[in-house]
């Protein structure tokens, strides 16, 4: 049997983005969603999702440096695996479970500079990875 994934990103960016998110799984289009756990609304929307336990939630990490940014550390890939451990915890500590999945903001996993650090952490963690 095959099954549909569908995937929204960006859930805890806002109240909008999270109603829209959590009415489209209740209408029946929406199955997983990635969870921002460092916004102002993390909080209130993890508490919303631990309501709504068909609906799978991963970890959506957000870096602030993205590869090639002047800042230090940008681009690094021992700095990442820091803040993936860091915004794991945070997940687990919202969420009381682990996260079903890892992706990122942006698609940042996907650059050649991070995508060592995601790999090798989401299997740490026995995580699917998105697109990988």
């Amino acid at each position: 049997m095959k099954y549909l994934i569908v995937n929204a990103d960006d859930l805890g960016a806002g109240p909008g983005i999270d109603r829209g998110i959590l009415e489209a799984h209740t209408r029946g289009i929406v199955t997983s969603a990635s969870l921002m756990v460092d916004t102002p609304w993390s909080a209130g929307v993890a508490a919303l999702c631990r309501s709504t336990p068909e609906l799978s939630v991963g970890l959506h990490v957000v870096l602030d440096a993205r590869p090639g940014d002047e800042r230090a550390g940008a681009g690094s890939d021992s700095e990442p695996h820091g803040e993936l451990r860091r915004q794991y915890a945070r997940f687990q500590a919202l969420m009381g479970r682990p996260p079903t999945h890892l992706d990122s903001h942006h698609d940042v996993h996907r650059h050649p500079a991070l995508l060592g650090s995601f790999l090798a952490f989401s299997r740490s963690m026995g995580l699917p990875l998105r697109g990988h």
